[in-house]
């Protein structure tokens, strides 16, 4: 009687440990926000500039980040897609907070934010440039989506082989220049 319970138990272990799924992509849970900046008589994207999230009273939001070993407040920032992963796997394992060092292929050289979904309390998306090209504007994020990294559908670390949510799309902003 007691082997028999023994097989039916293993066996059962070995049943349900077929369903159960691991991690598929370091991204779990994550979502990503793209921001694709095209100034009047650009063609391009364009680089250098500053684009950070905002409360309802217009003051920016603030964050901790890991960097030079250590946690750092500083505002919250998006950054622009580099051209090639800095590391070699797709997360640093010695710097395993720092989404900014990883090339996400869809977005190819768009401003990007990985994160849980947008920051709670962020209303608005200003834009600003240091260099002085383009007039600063402020956008409410009332109408943005975010998207999924990883889904039973899509999986963005396989490439563009390993397809992406159908519905993908950058936020497309046209930057007025100063005159």
């Amino acid at each position: 009687m007691n082997r028999n319970l023994c097989l039916n138990y293993i066996l059962g272990l070995l049943f349900l440990s077929s369903l159960v799924s691991a991690q598929h992509c370091p991204f779990d849970g994550a979502y990503i926000f793209v921001v694709e900046p095209h100034g009047e008589m650009d063609e391009g994207v364009v680089k250098g500039l500053r684009i950070s999230f905002a409360d309802s009273n217009g003051l920016r939001l603030v964050d901790s980040y890991w960097r030079e070993n250590e946690w750092q407040d500083d505002t919250i920032y998006m950054w622009q897609n580099p051209d090639s992963t800095t590391h070699s796997g797709i997360i640093d394992n010695m710097n395993p907070m720092n989404p900014w060092t990883i090339r996400f292929w869809f977005a190819e050289r768009n401003y990007v934010f990985v994160s849980g979904g947008l920051p709670y309390n962020a209303h608005n998306l200003v834009i600003e440039d240091p260099k002085g090209r383009y007039q600063t504007q402020t956008l409410s994020l009332a109408e943005v989506e975010v998207f999924p990294l990883c889904t039973g559908q899509s999986n963005w670390n396989w490439g563009p082989e390993g397809g992406f949510v159908a519905e993908y799309q950058t936020l497309k902003l046209n930057l007025k220049a100063l005159r």
